[in-house]
C-alpha cells in the first residue's frame, strides 16, 4: 500500500466513525418530498466538503512543510474531474436524521477514487528528492482526528439548518458557510446572532 493509499483509508474511515458517533436531533417532516429535497442537497454539500477537508489537509501540510514553490502549482488539482459525483443509494432509512447519516457514509465511503486522484495531482508536483517528507505528511495526518472531527461539526451545522428547513421554522445562526447554504435553500434568511441570544437571555 502506498502512502497516498495509507492516507486516504485512514483518512475516510476516520471520517466514517465521526458521522457514526454523530446523534442528530430528529426533524418532523411536514412535507415528505421537501424533506427529501432538502436532505439531497444536504449531502451533495457534505460530500464535498469531505472530498475538501481530506484533501486541504494534504495541501495544507504540504504548503508548510514545502513552502509556496510547490503550494503555487496546487491549484491545478482542482481541475481534476470527479468521477464519482452521483451515486445510487441503498433505500432510505425510517426518519430524516438517520436517513442522512446512512447515506451520507456511503457516499463518502465511495468517493475514496476522488481524493486520490487528487492527491496523487499534488504528489506529482513534489520533487522525487522530496517525496520521503511527503510521506512522512501523510503518515502523520493519516494518525489525525483533527479532520474528522472539524468535519463532524460541519455535518452538525448543516444538519441544524436542513432541519430547520424542513420543520419550516427559522434557520439557526451558524456559520457563514451554512447560512448562505441555508439560504439558497429555503429563500429565508437565517436568524442573526444577536437575535438568537436575545431569545436565550
Amino acid at each position: 500500500m502506498t502512502p497516498v493509499d495509507a492516507y486516504v483509508v485512514a483518512t475516510l474511515a476516520s471520517l466514517d466513525h465521526s458521522i457514526a458517533e454523530l446523534a442528530l436531533p430528529e426533524a418532523r417532516v411536514k412535507d415528505r418530498h421537501r424533506a427529501s429535497q432538502v436532505i439531497e442537497r444536504l449531502l451533495e454539500t457534505l460530500v464535498g466538503l469531505a472530498i475538501g477537508s481530506s484533501v486541504g489537509a494534504v495541501i495544507a501540510g504540504v504548503r508548510r512543510t514545502m513552502g509556496e514553490e510547490v503550494g503555487a502549482r496546487i491549484p491545478l488539482v482542482a481541475q481534476i474531474p470527479r468521477a464519482n459525483r452521483w451515486f445510487d443509494d441503498e433505500g432510505p432509512a425510517r426518519t430524516p436524521a438517520a436517513e442522512l447519516k446512512l447515506r451520507l457514509r456511503g457516499r463518502v465511503a465511495r468517493c475514496g477514487r476522488d481524493v486520490h486522484a487528487m492527491i496523487a495531482a499534488v504528489e506529482r508536483e513534489v520533487r522525487a528528492d522530496d517525496r520521503a517528507a511527503f510521506a512522512r505528511i501523510l503518515g502523520l495526518l493519516a494518525g489525525d482526528q483533527l479532520t474528522a472531527e472539524r468535519y463532524a461539526r460541519q455535518v452538525r451545522a448543516g444538519w441544524r439548518c436542513a432541519a430547520a428547513t424542513i420543520e419550516e421554522r427559522p434557520v439557526p445562526a451558524v456559520e457563514p458557510l451554512w447560512q448562505h447554504w441555508a439560504v439558497r435553500i429555503s429563500g429565508e434568511p437565517p436568524a442573526r446572532t444577536d437575535d438568537v441570544f436575545l431569545r436565550i437571555a
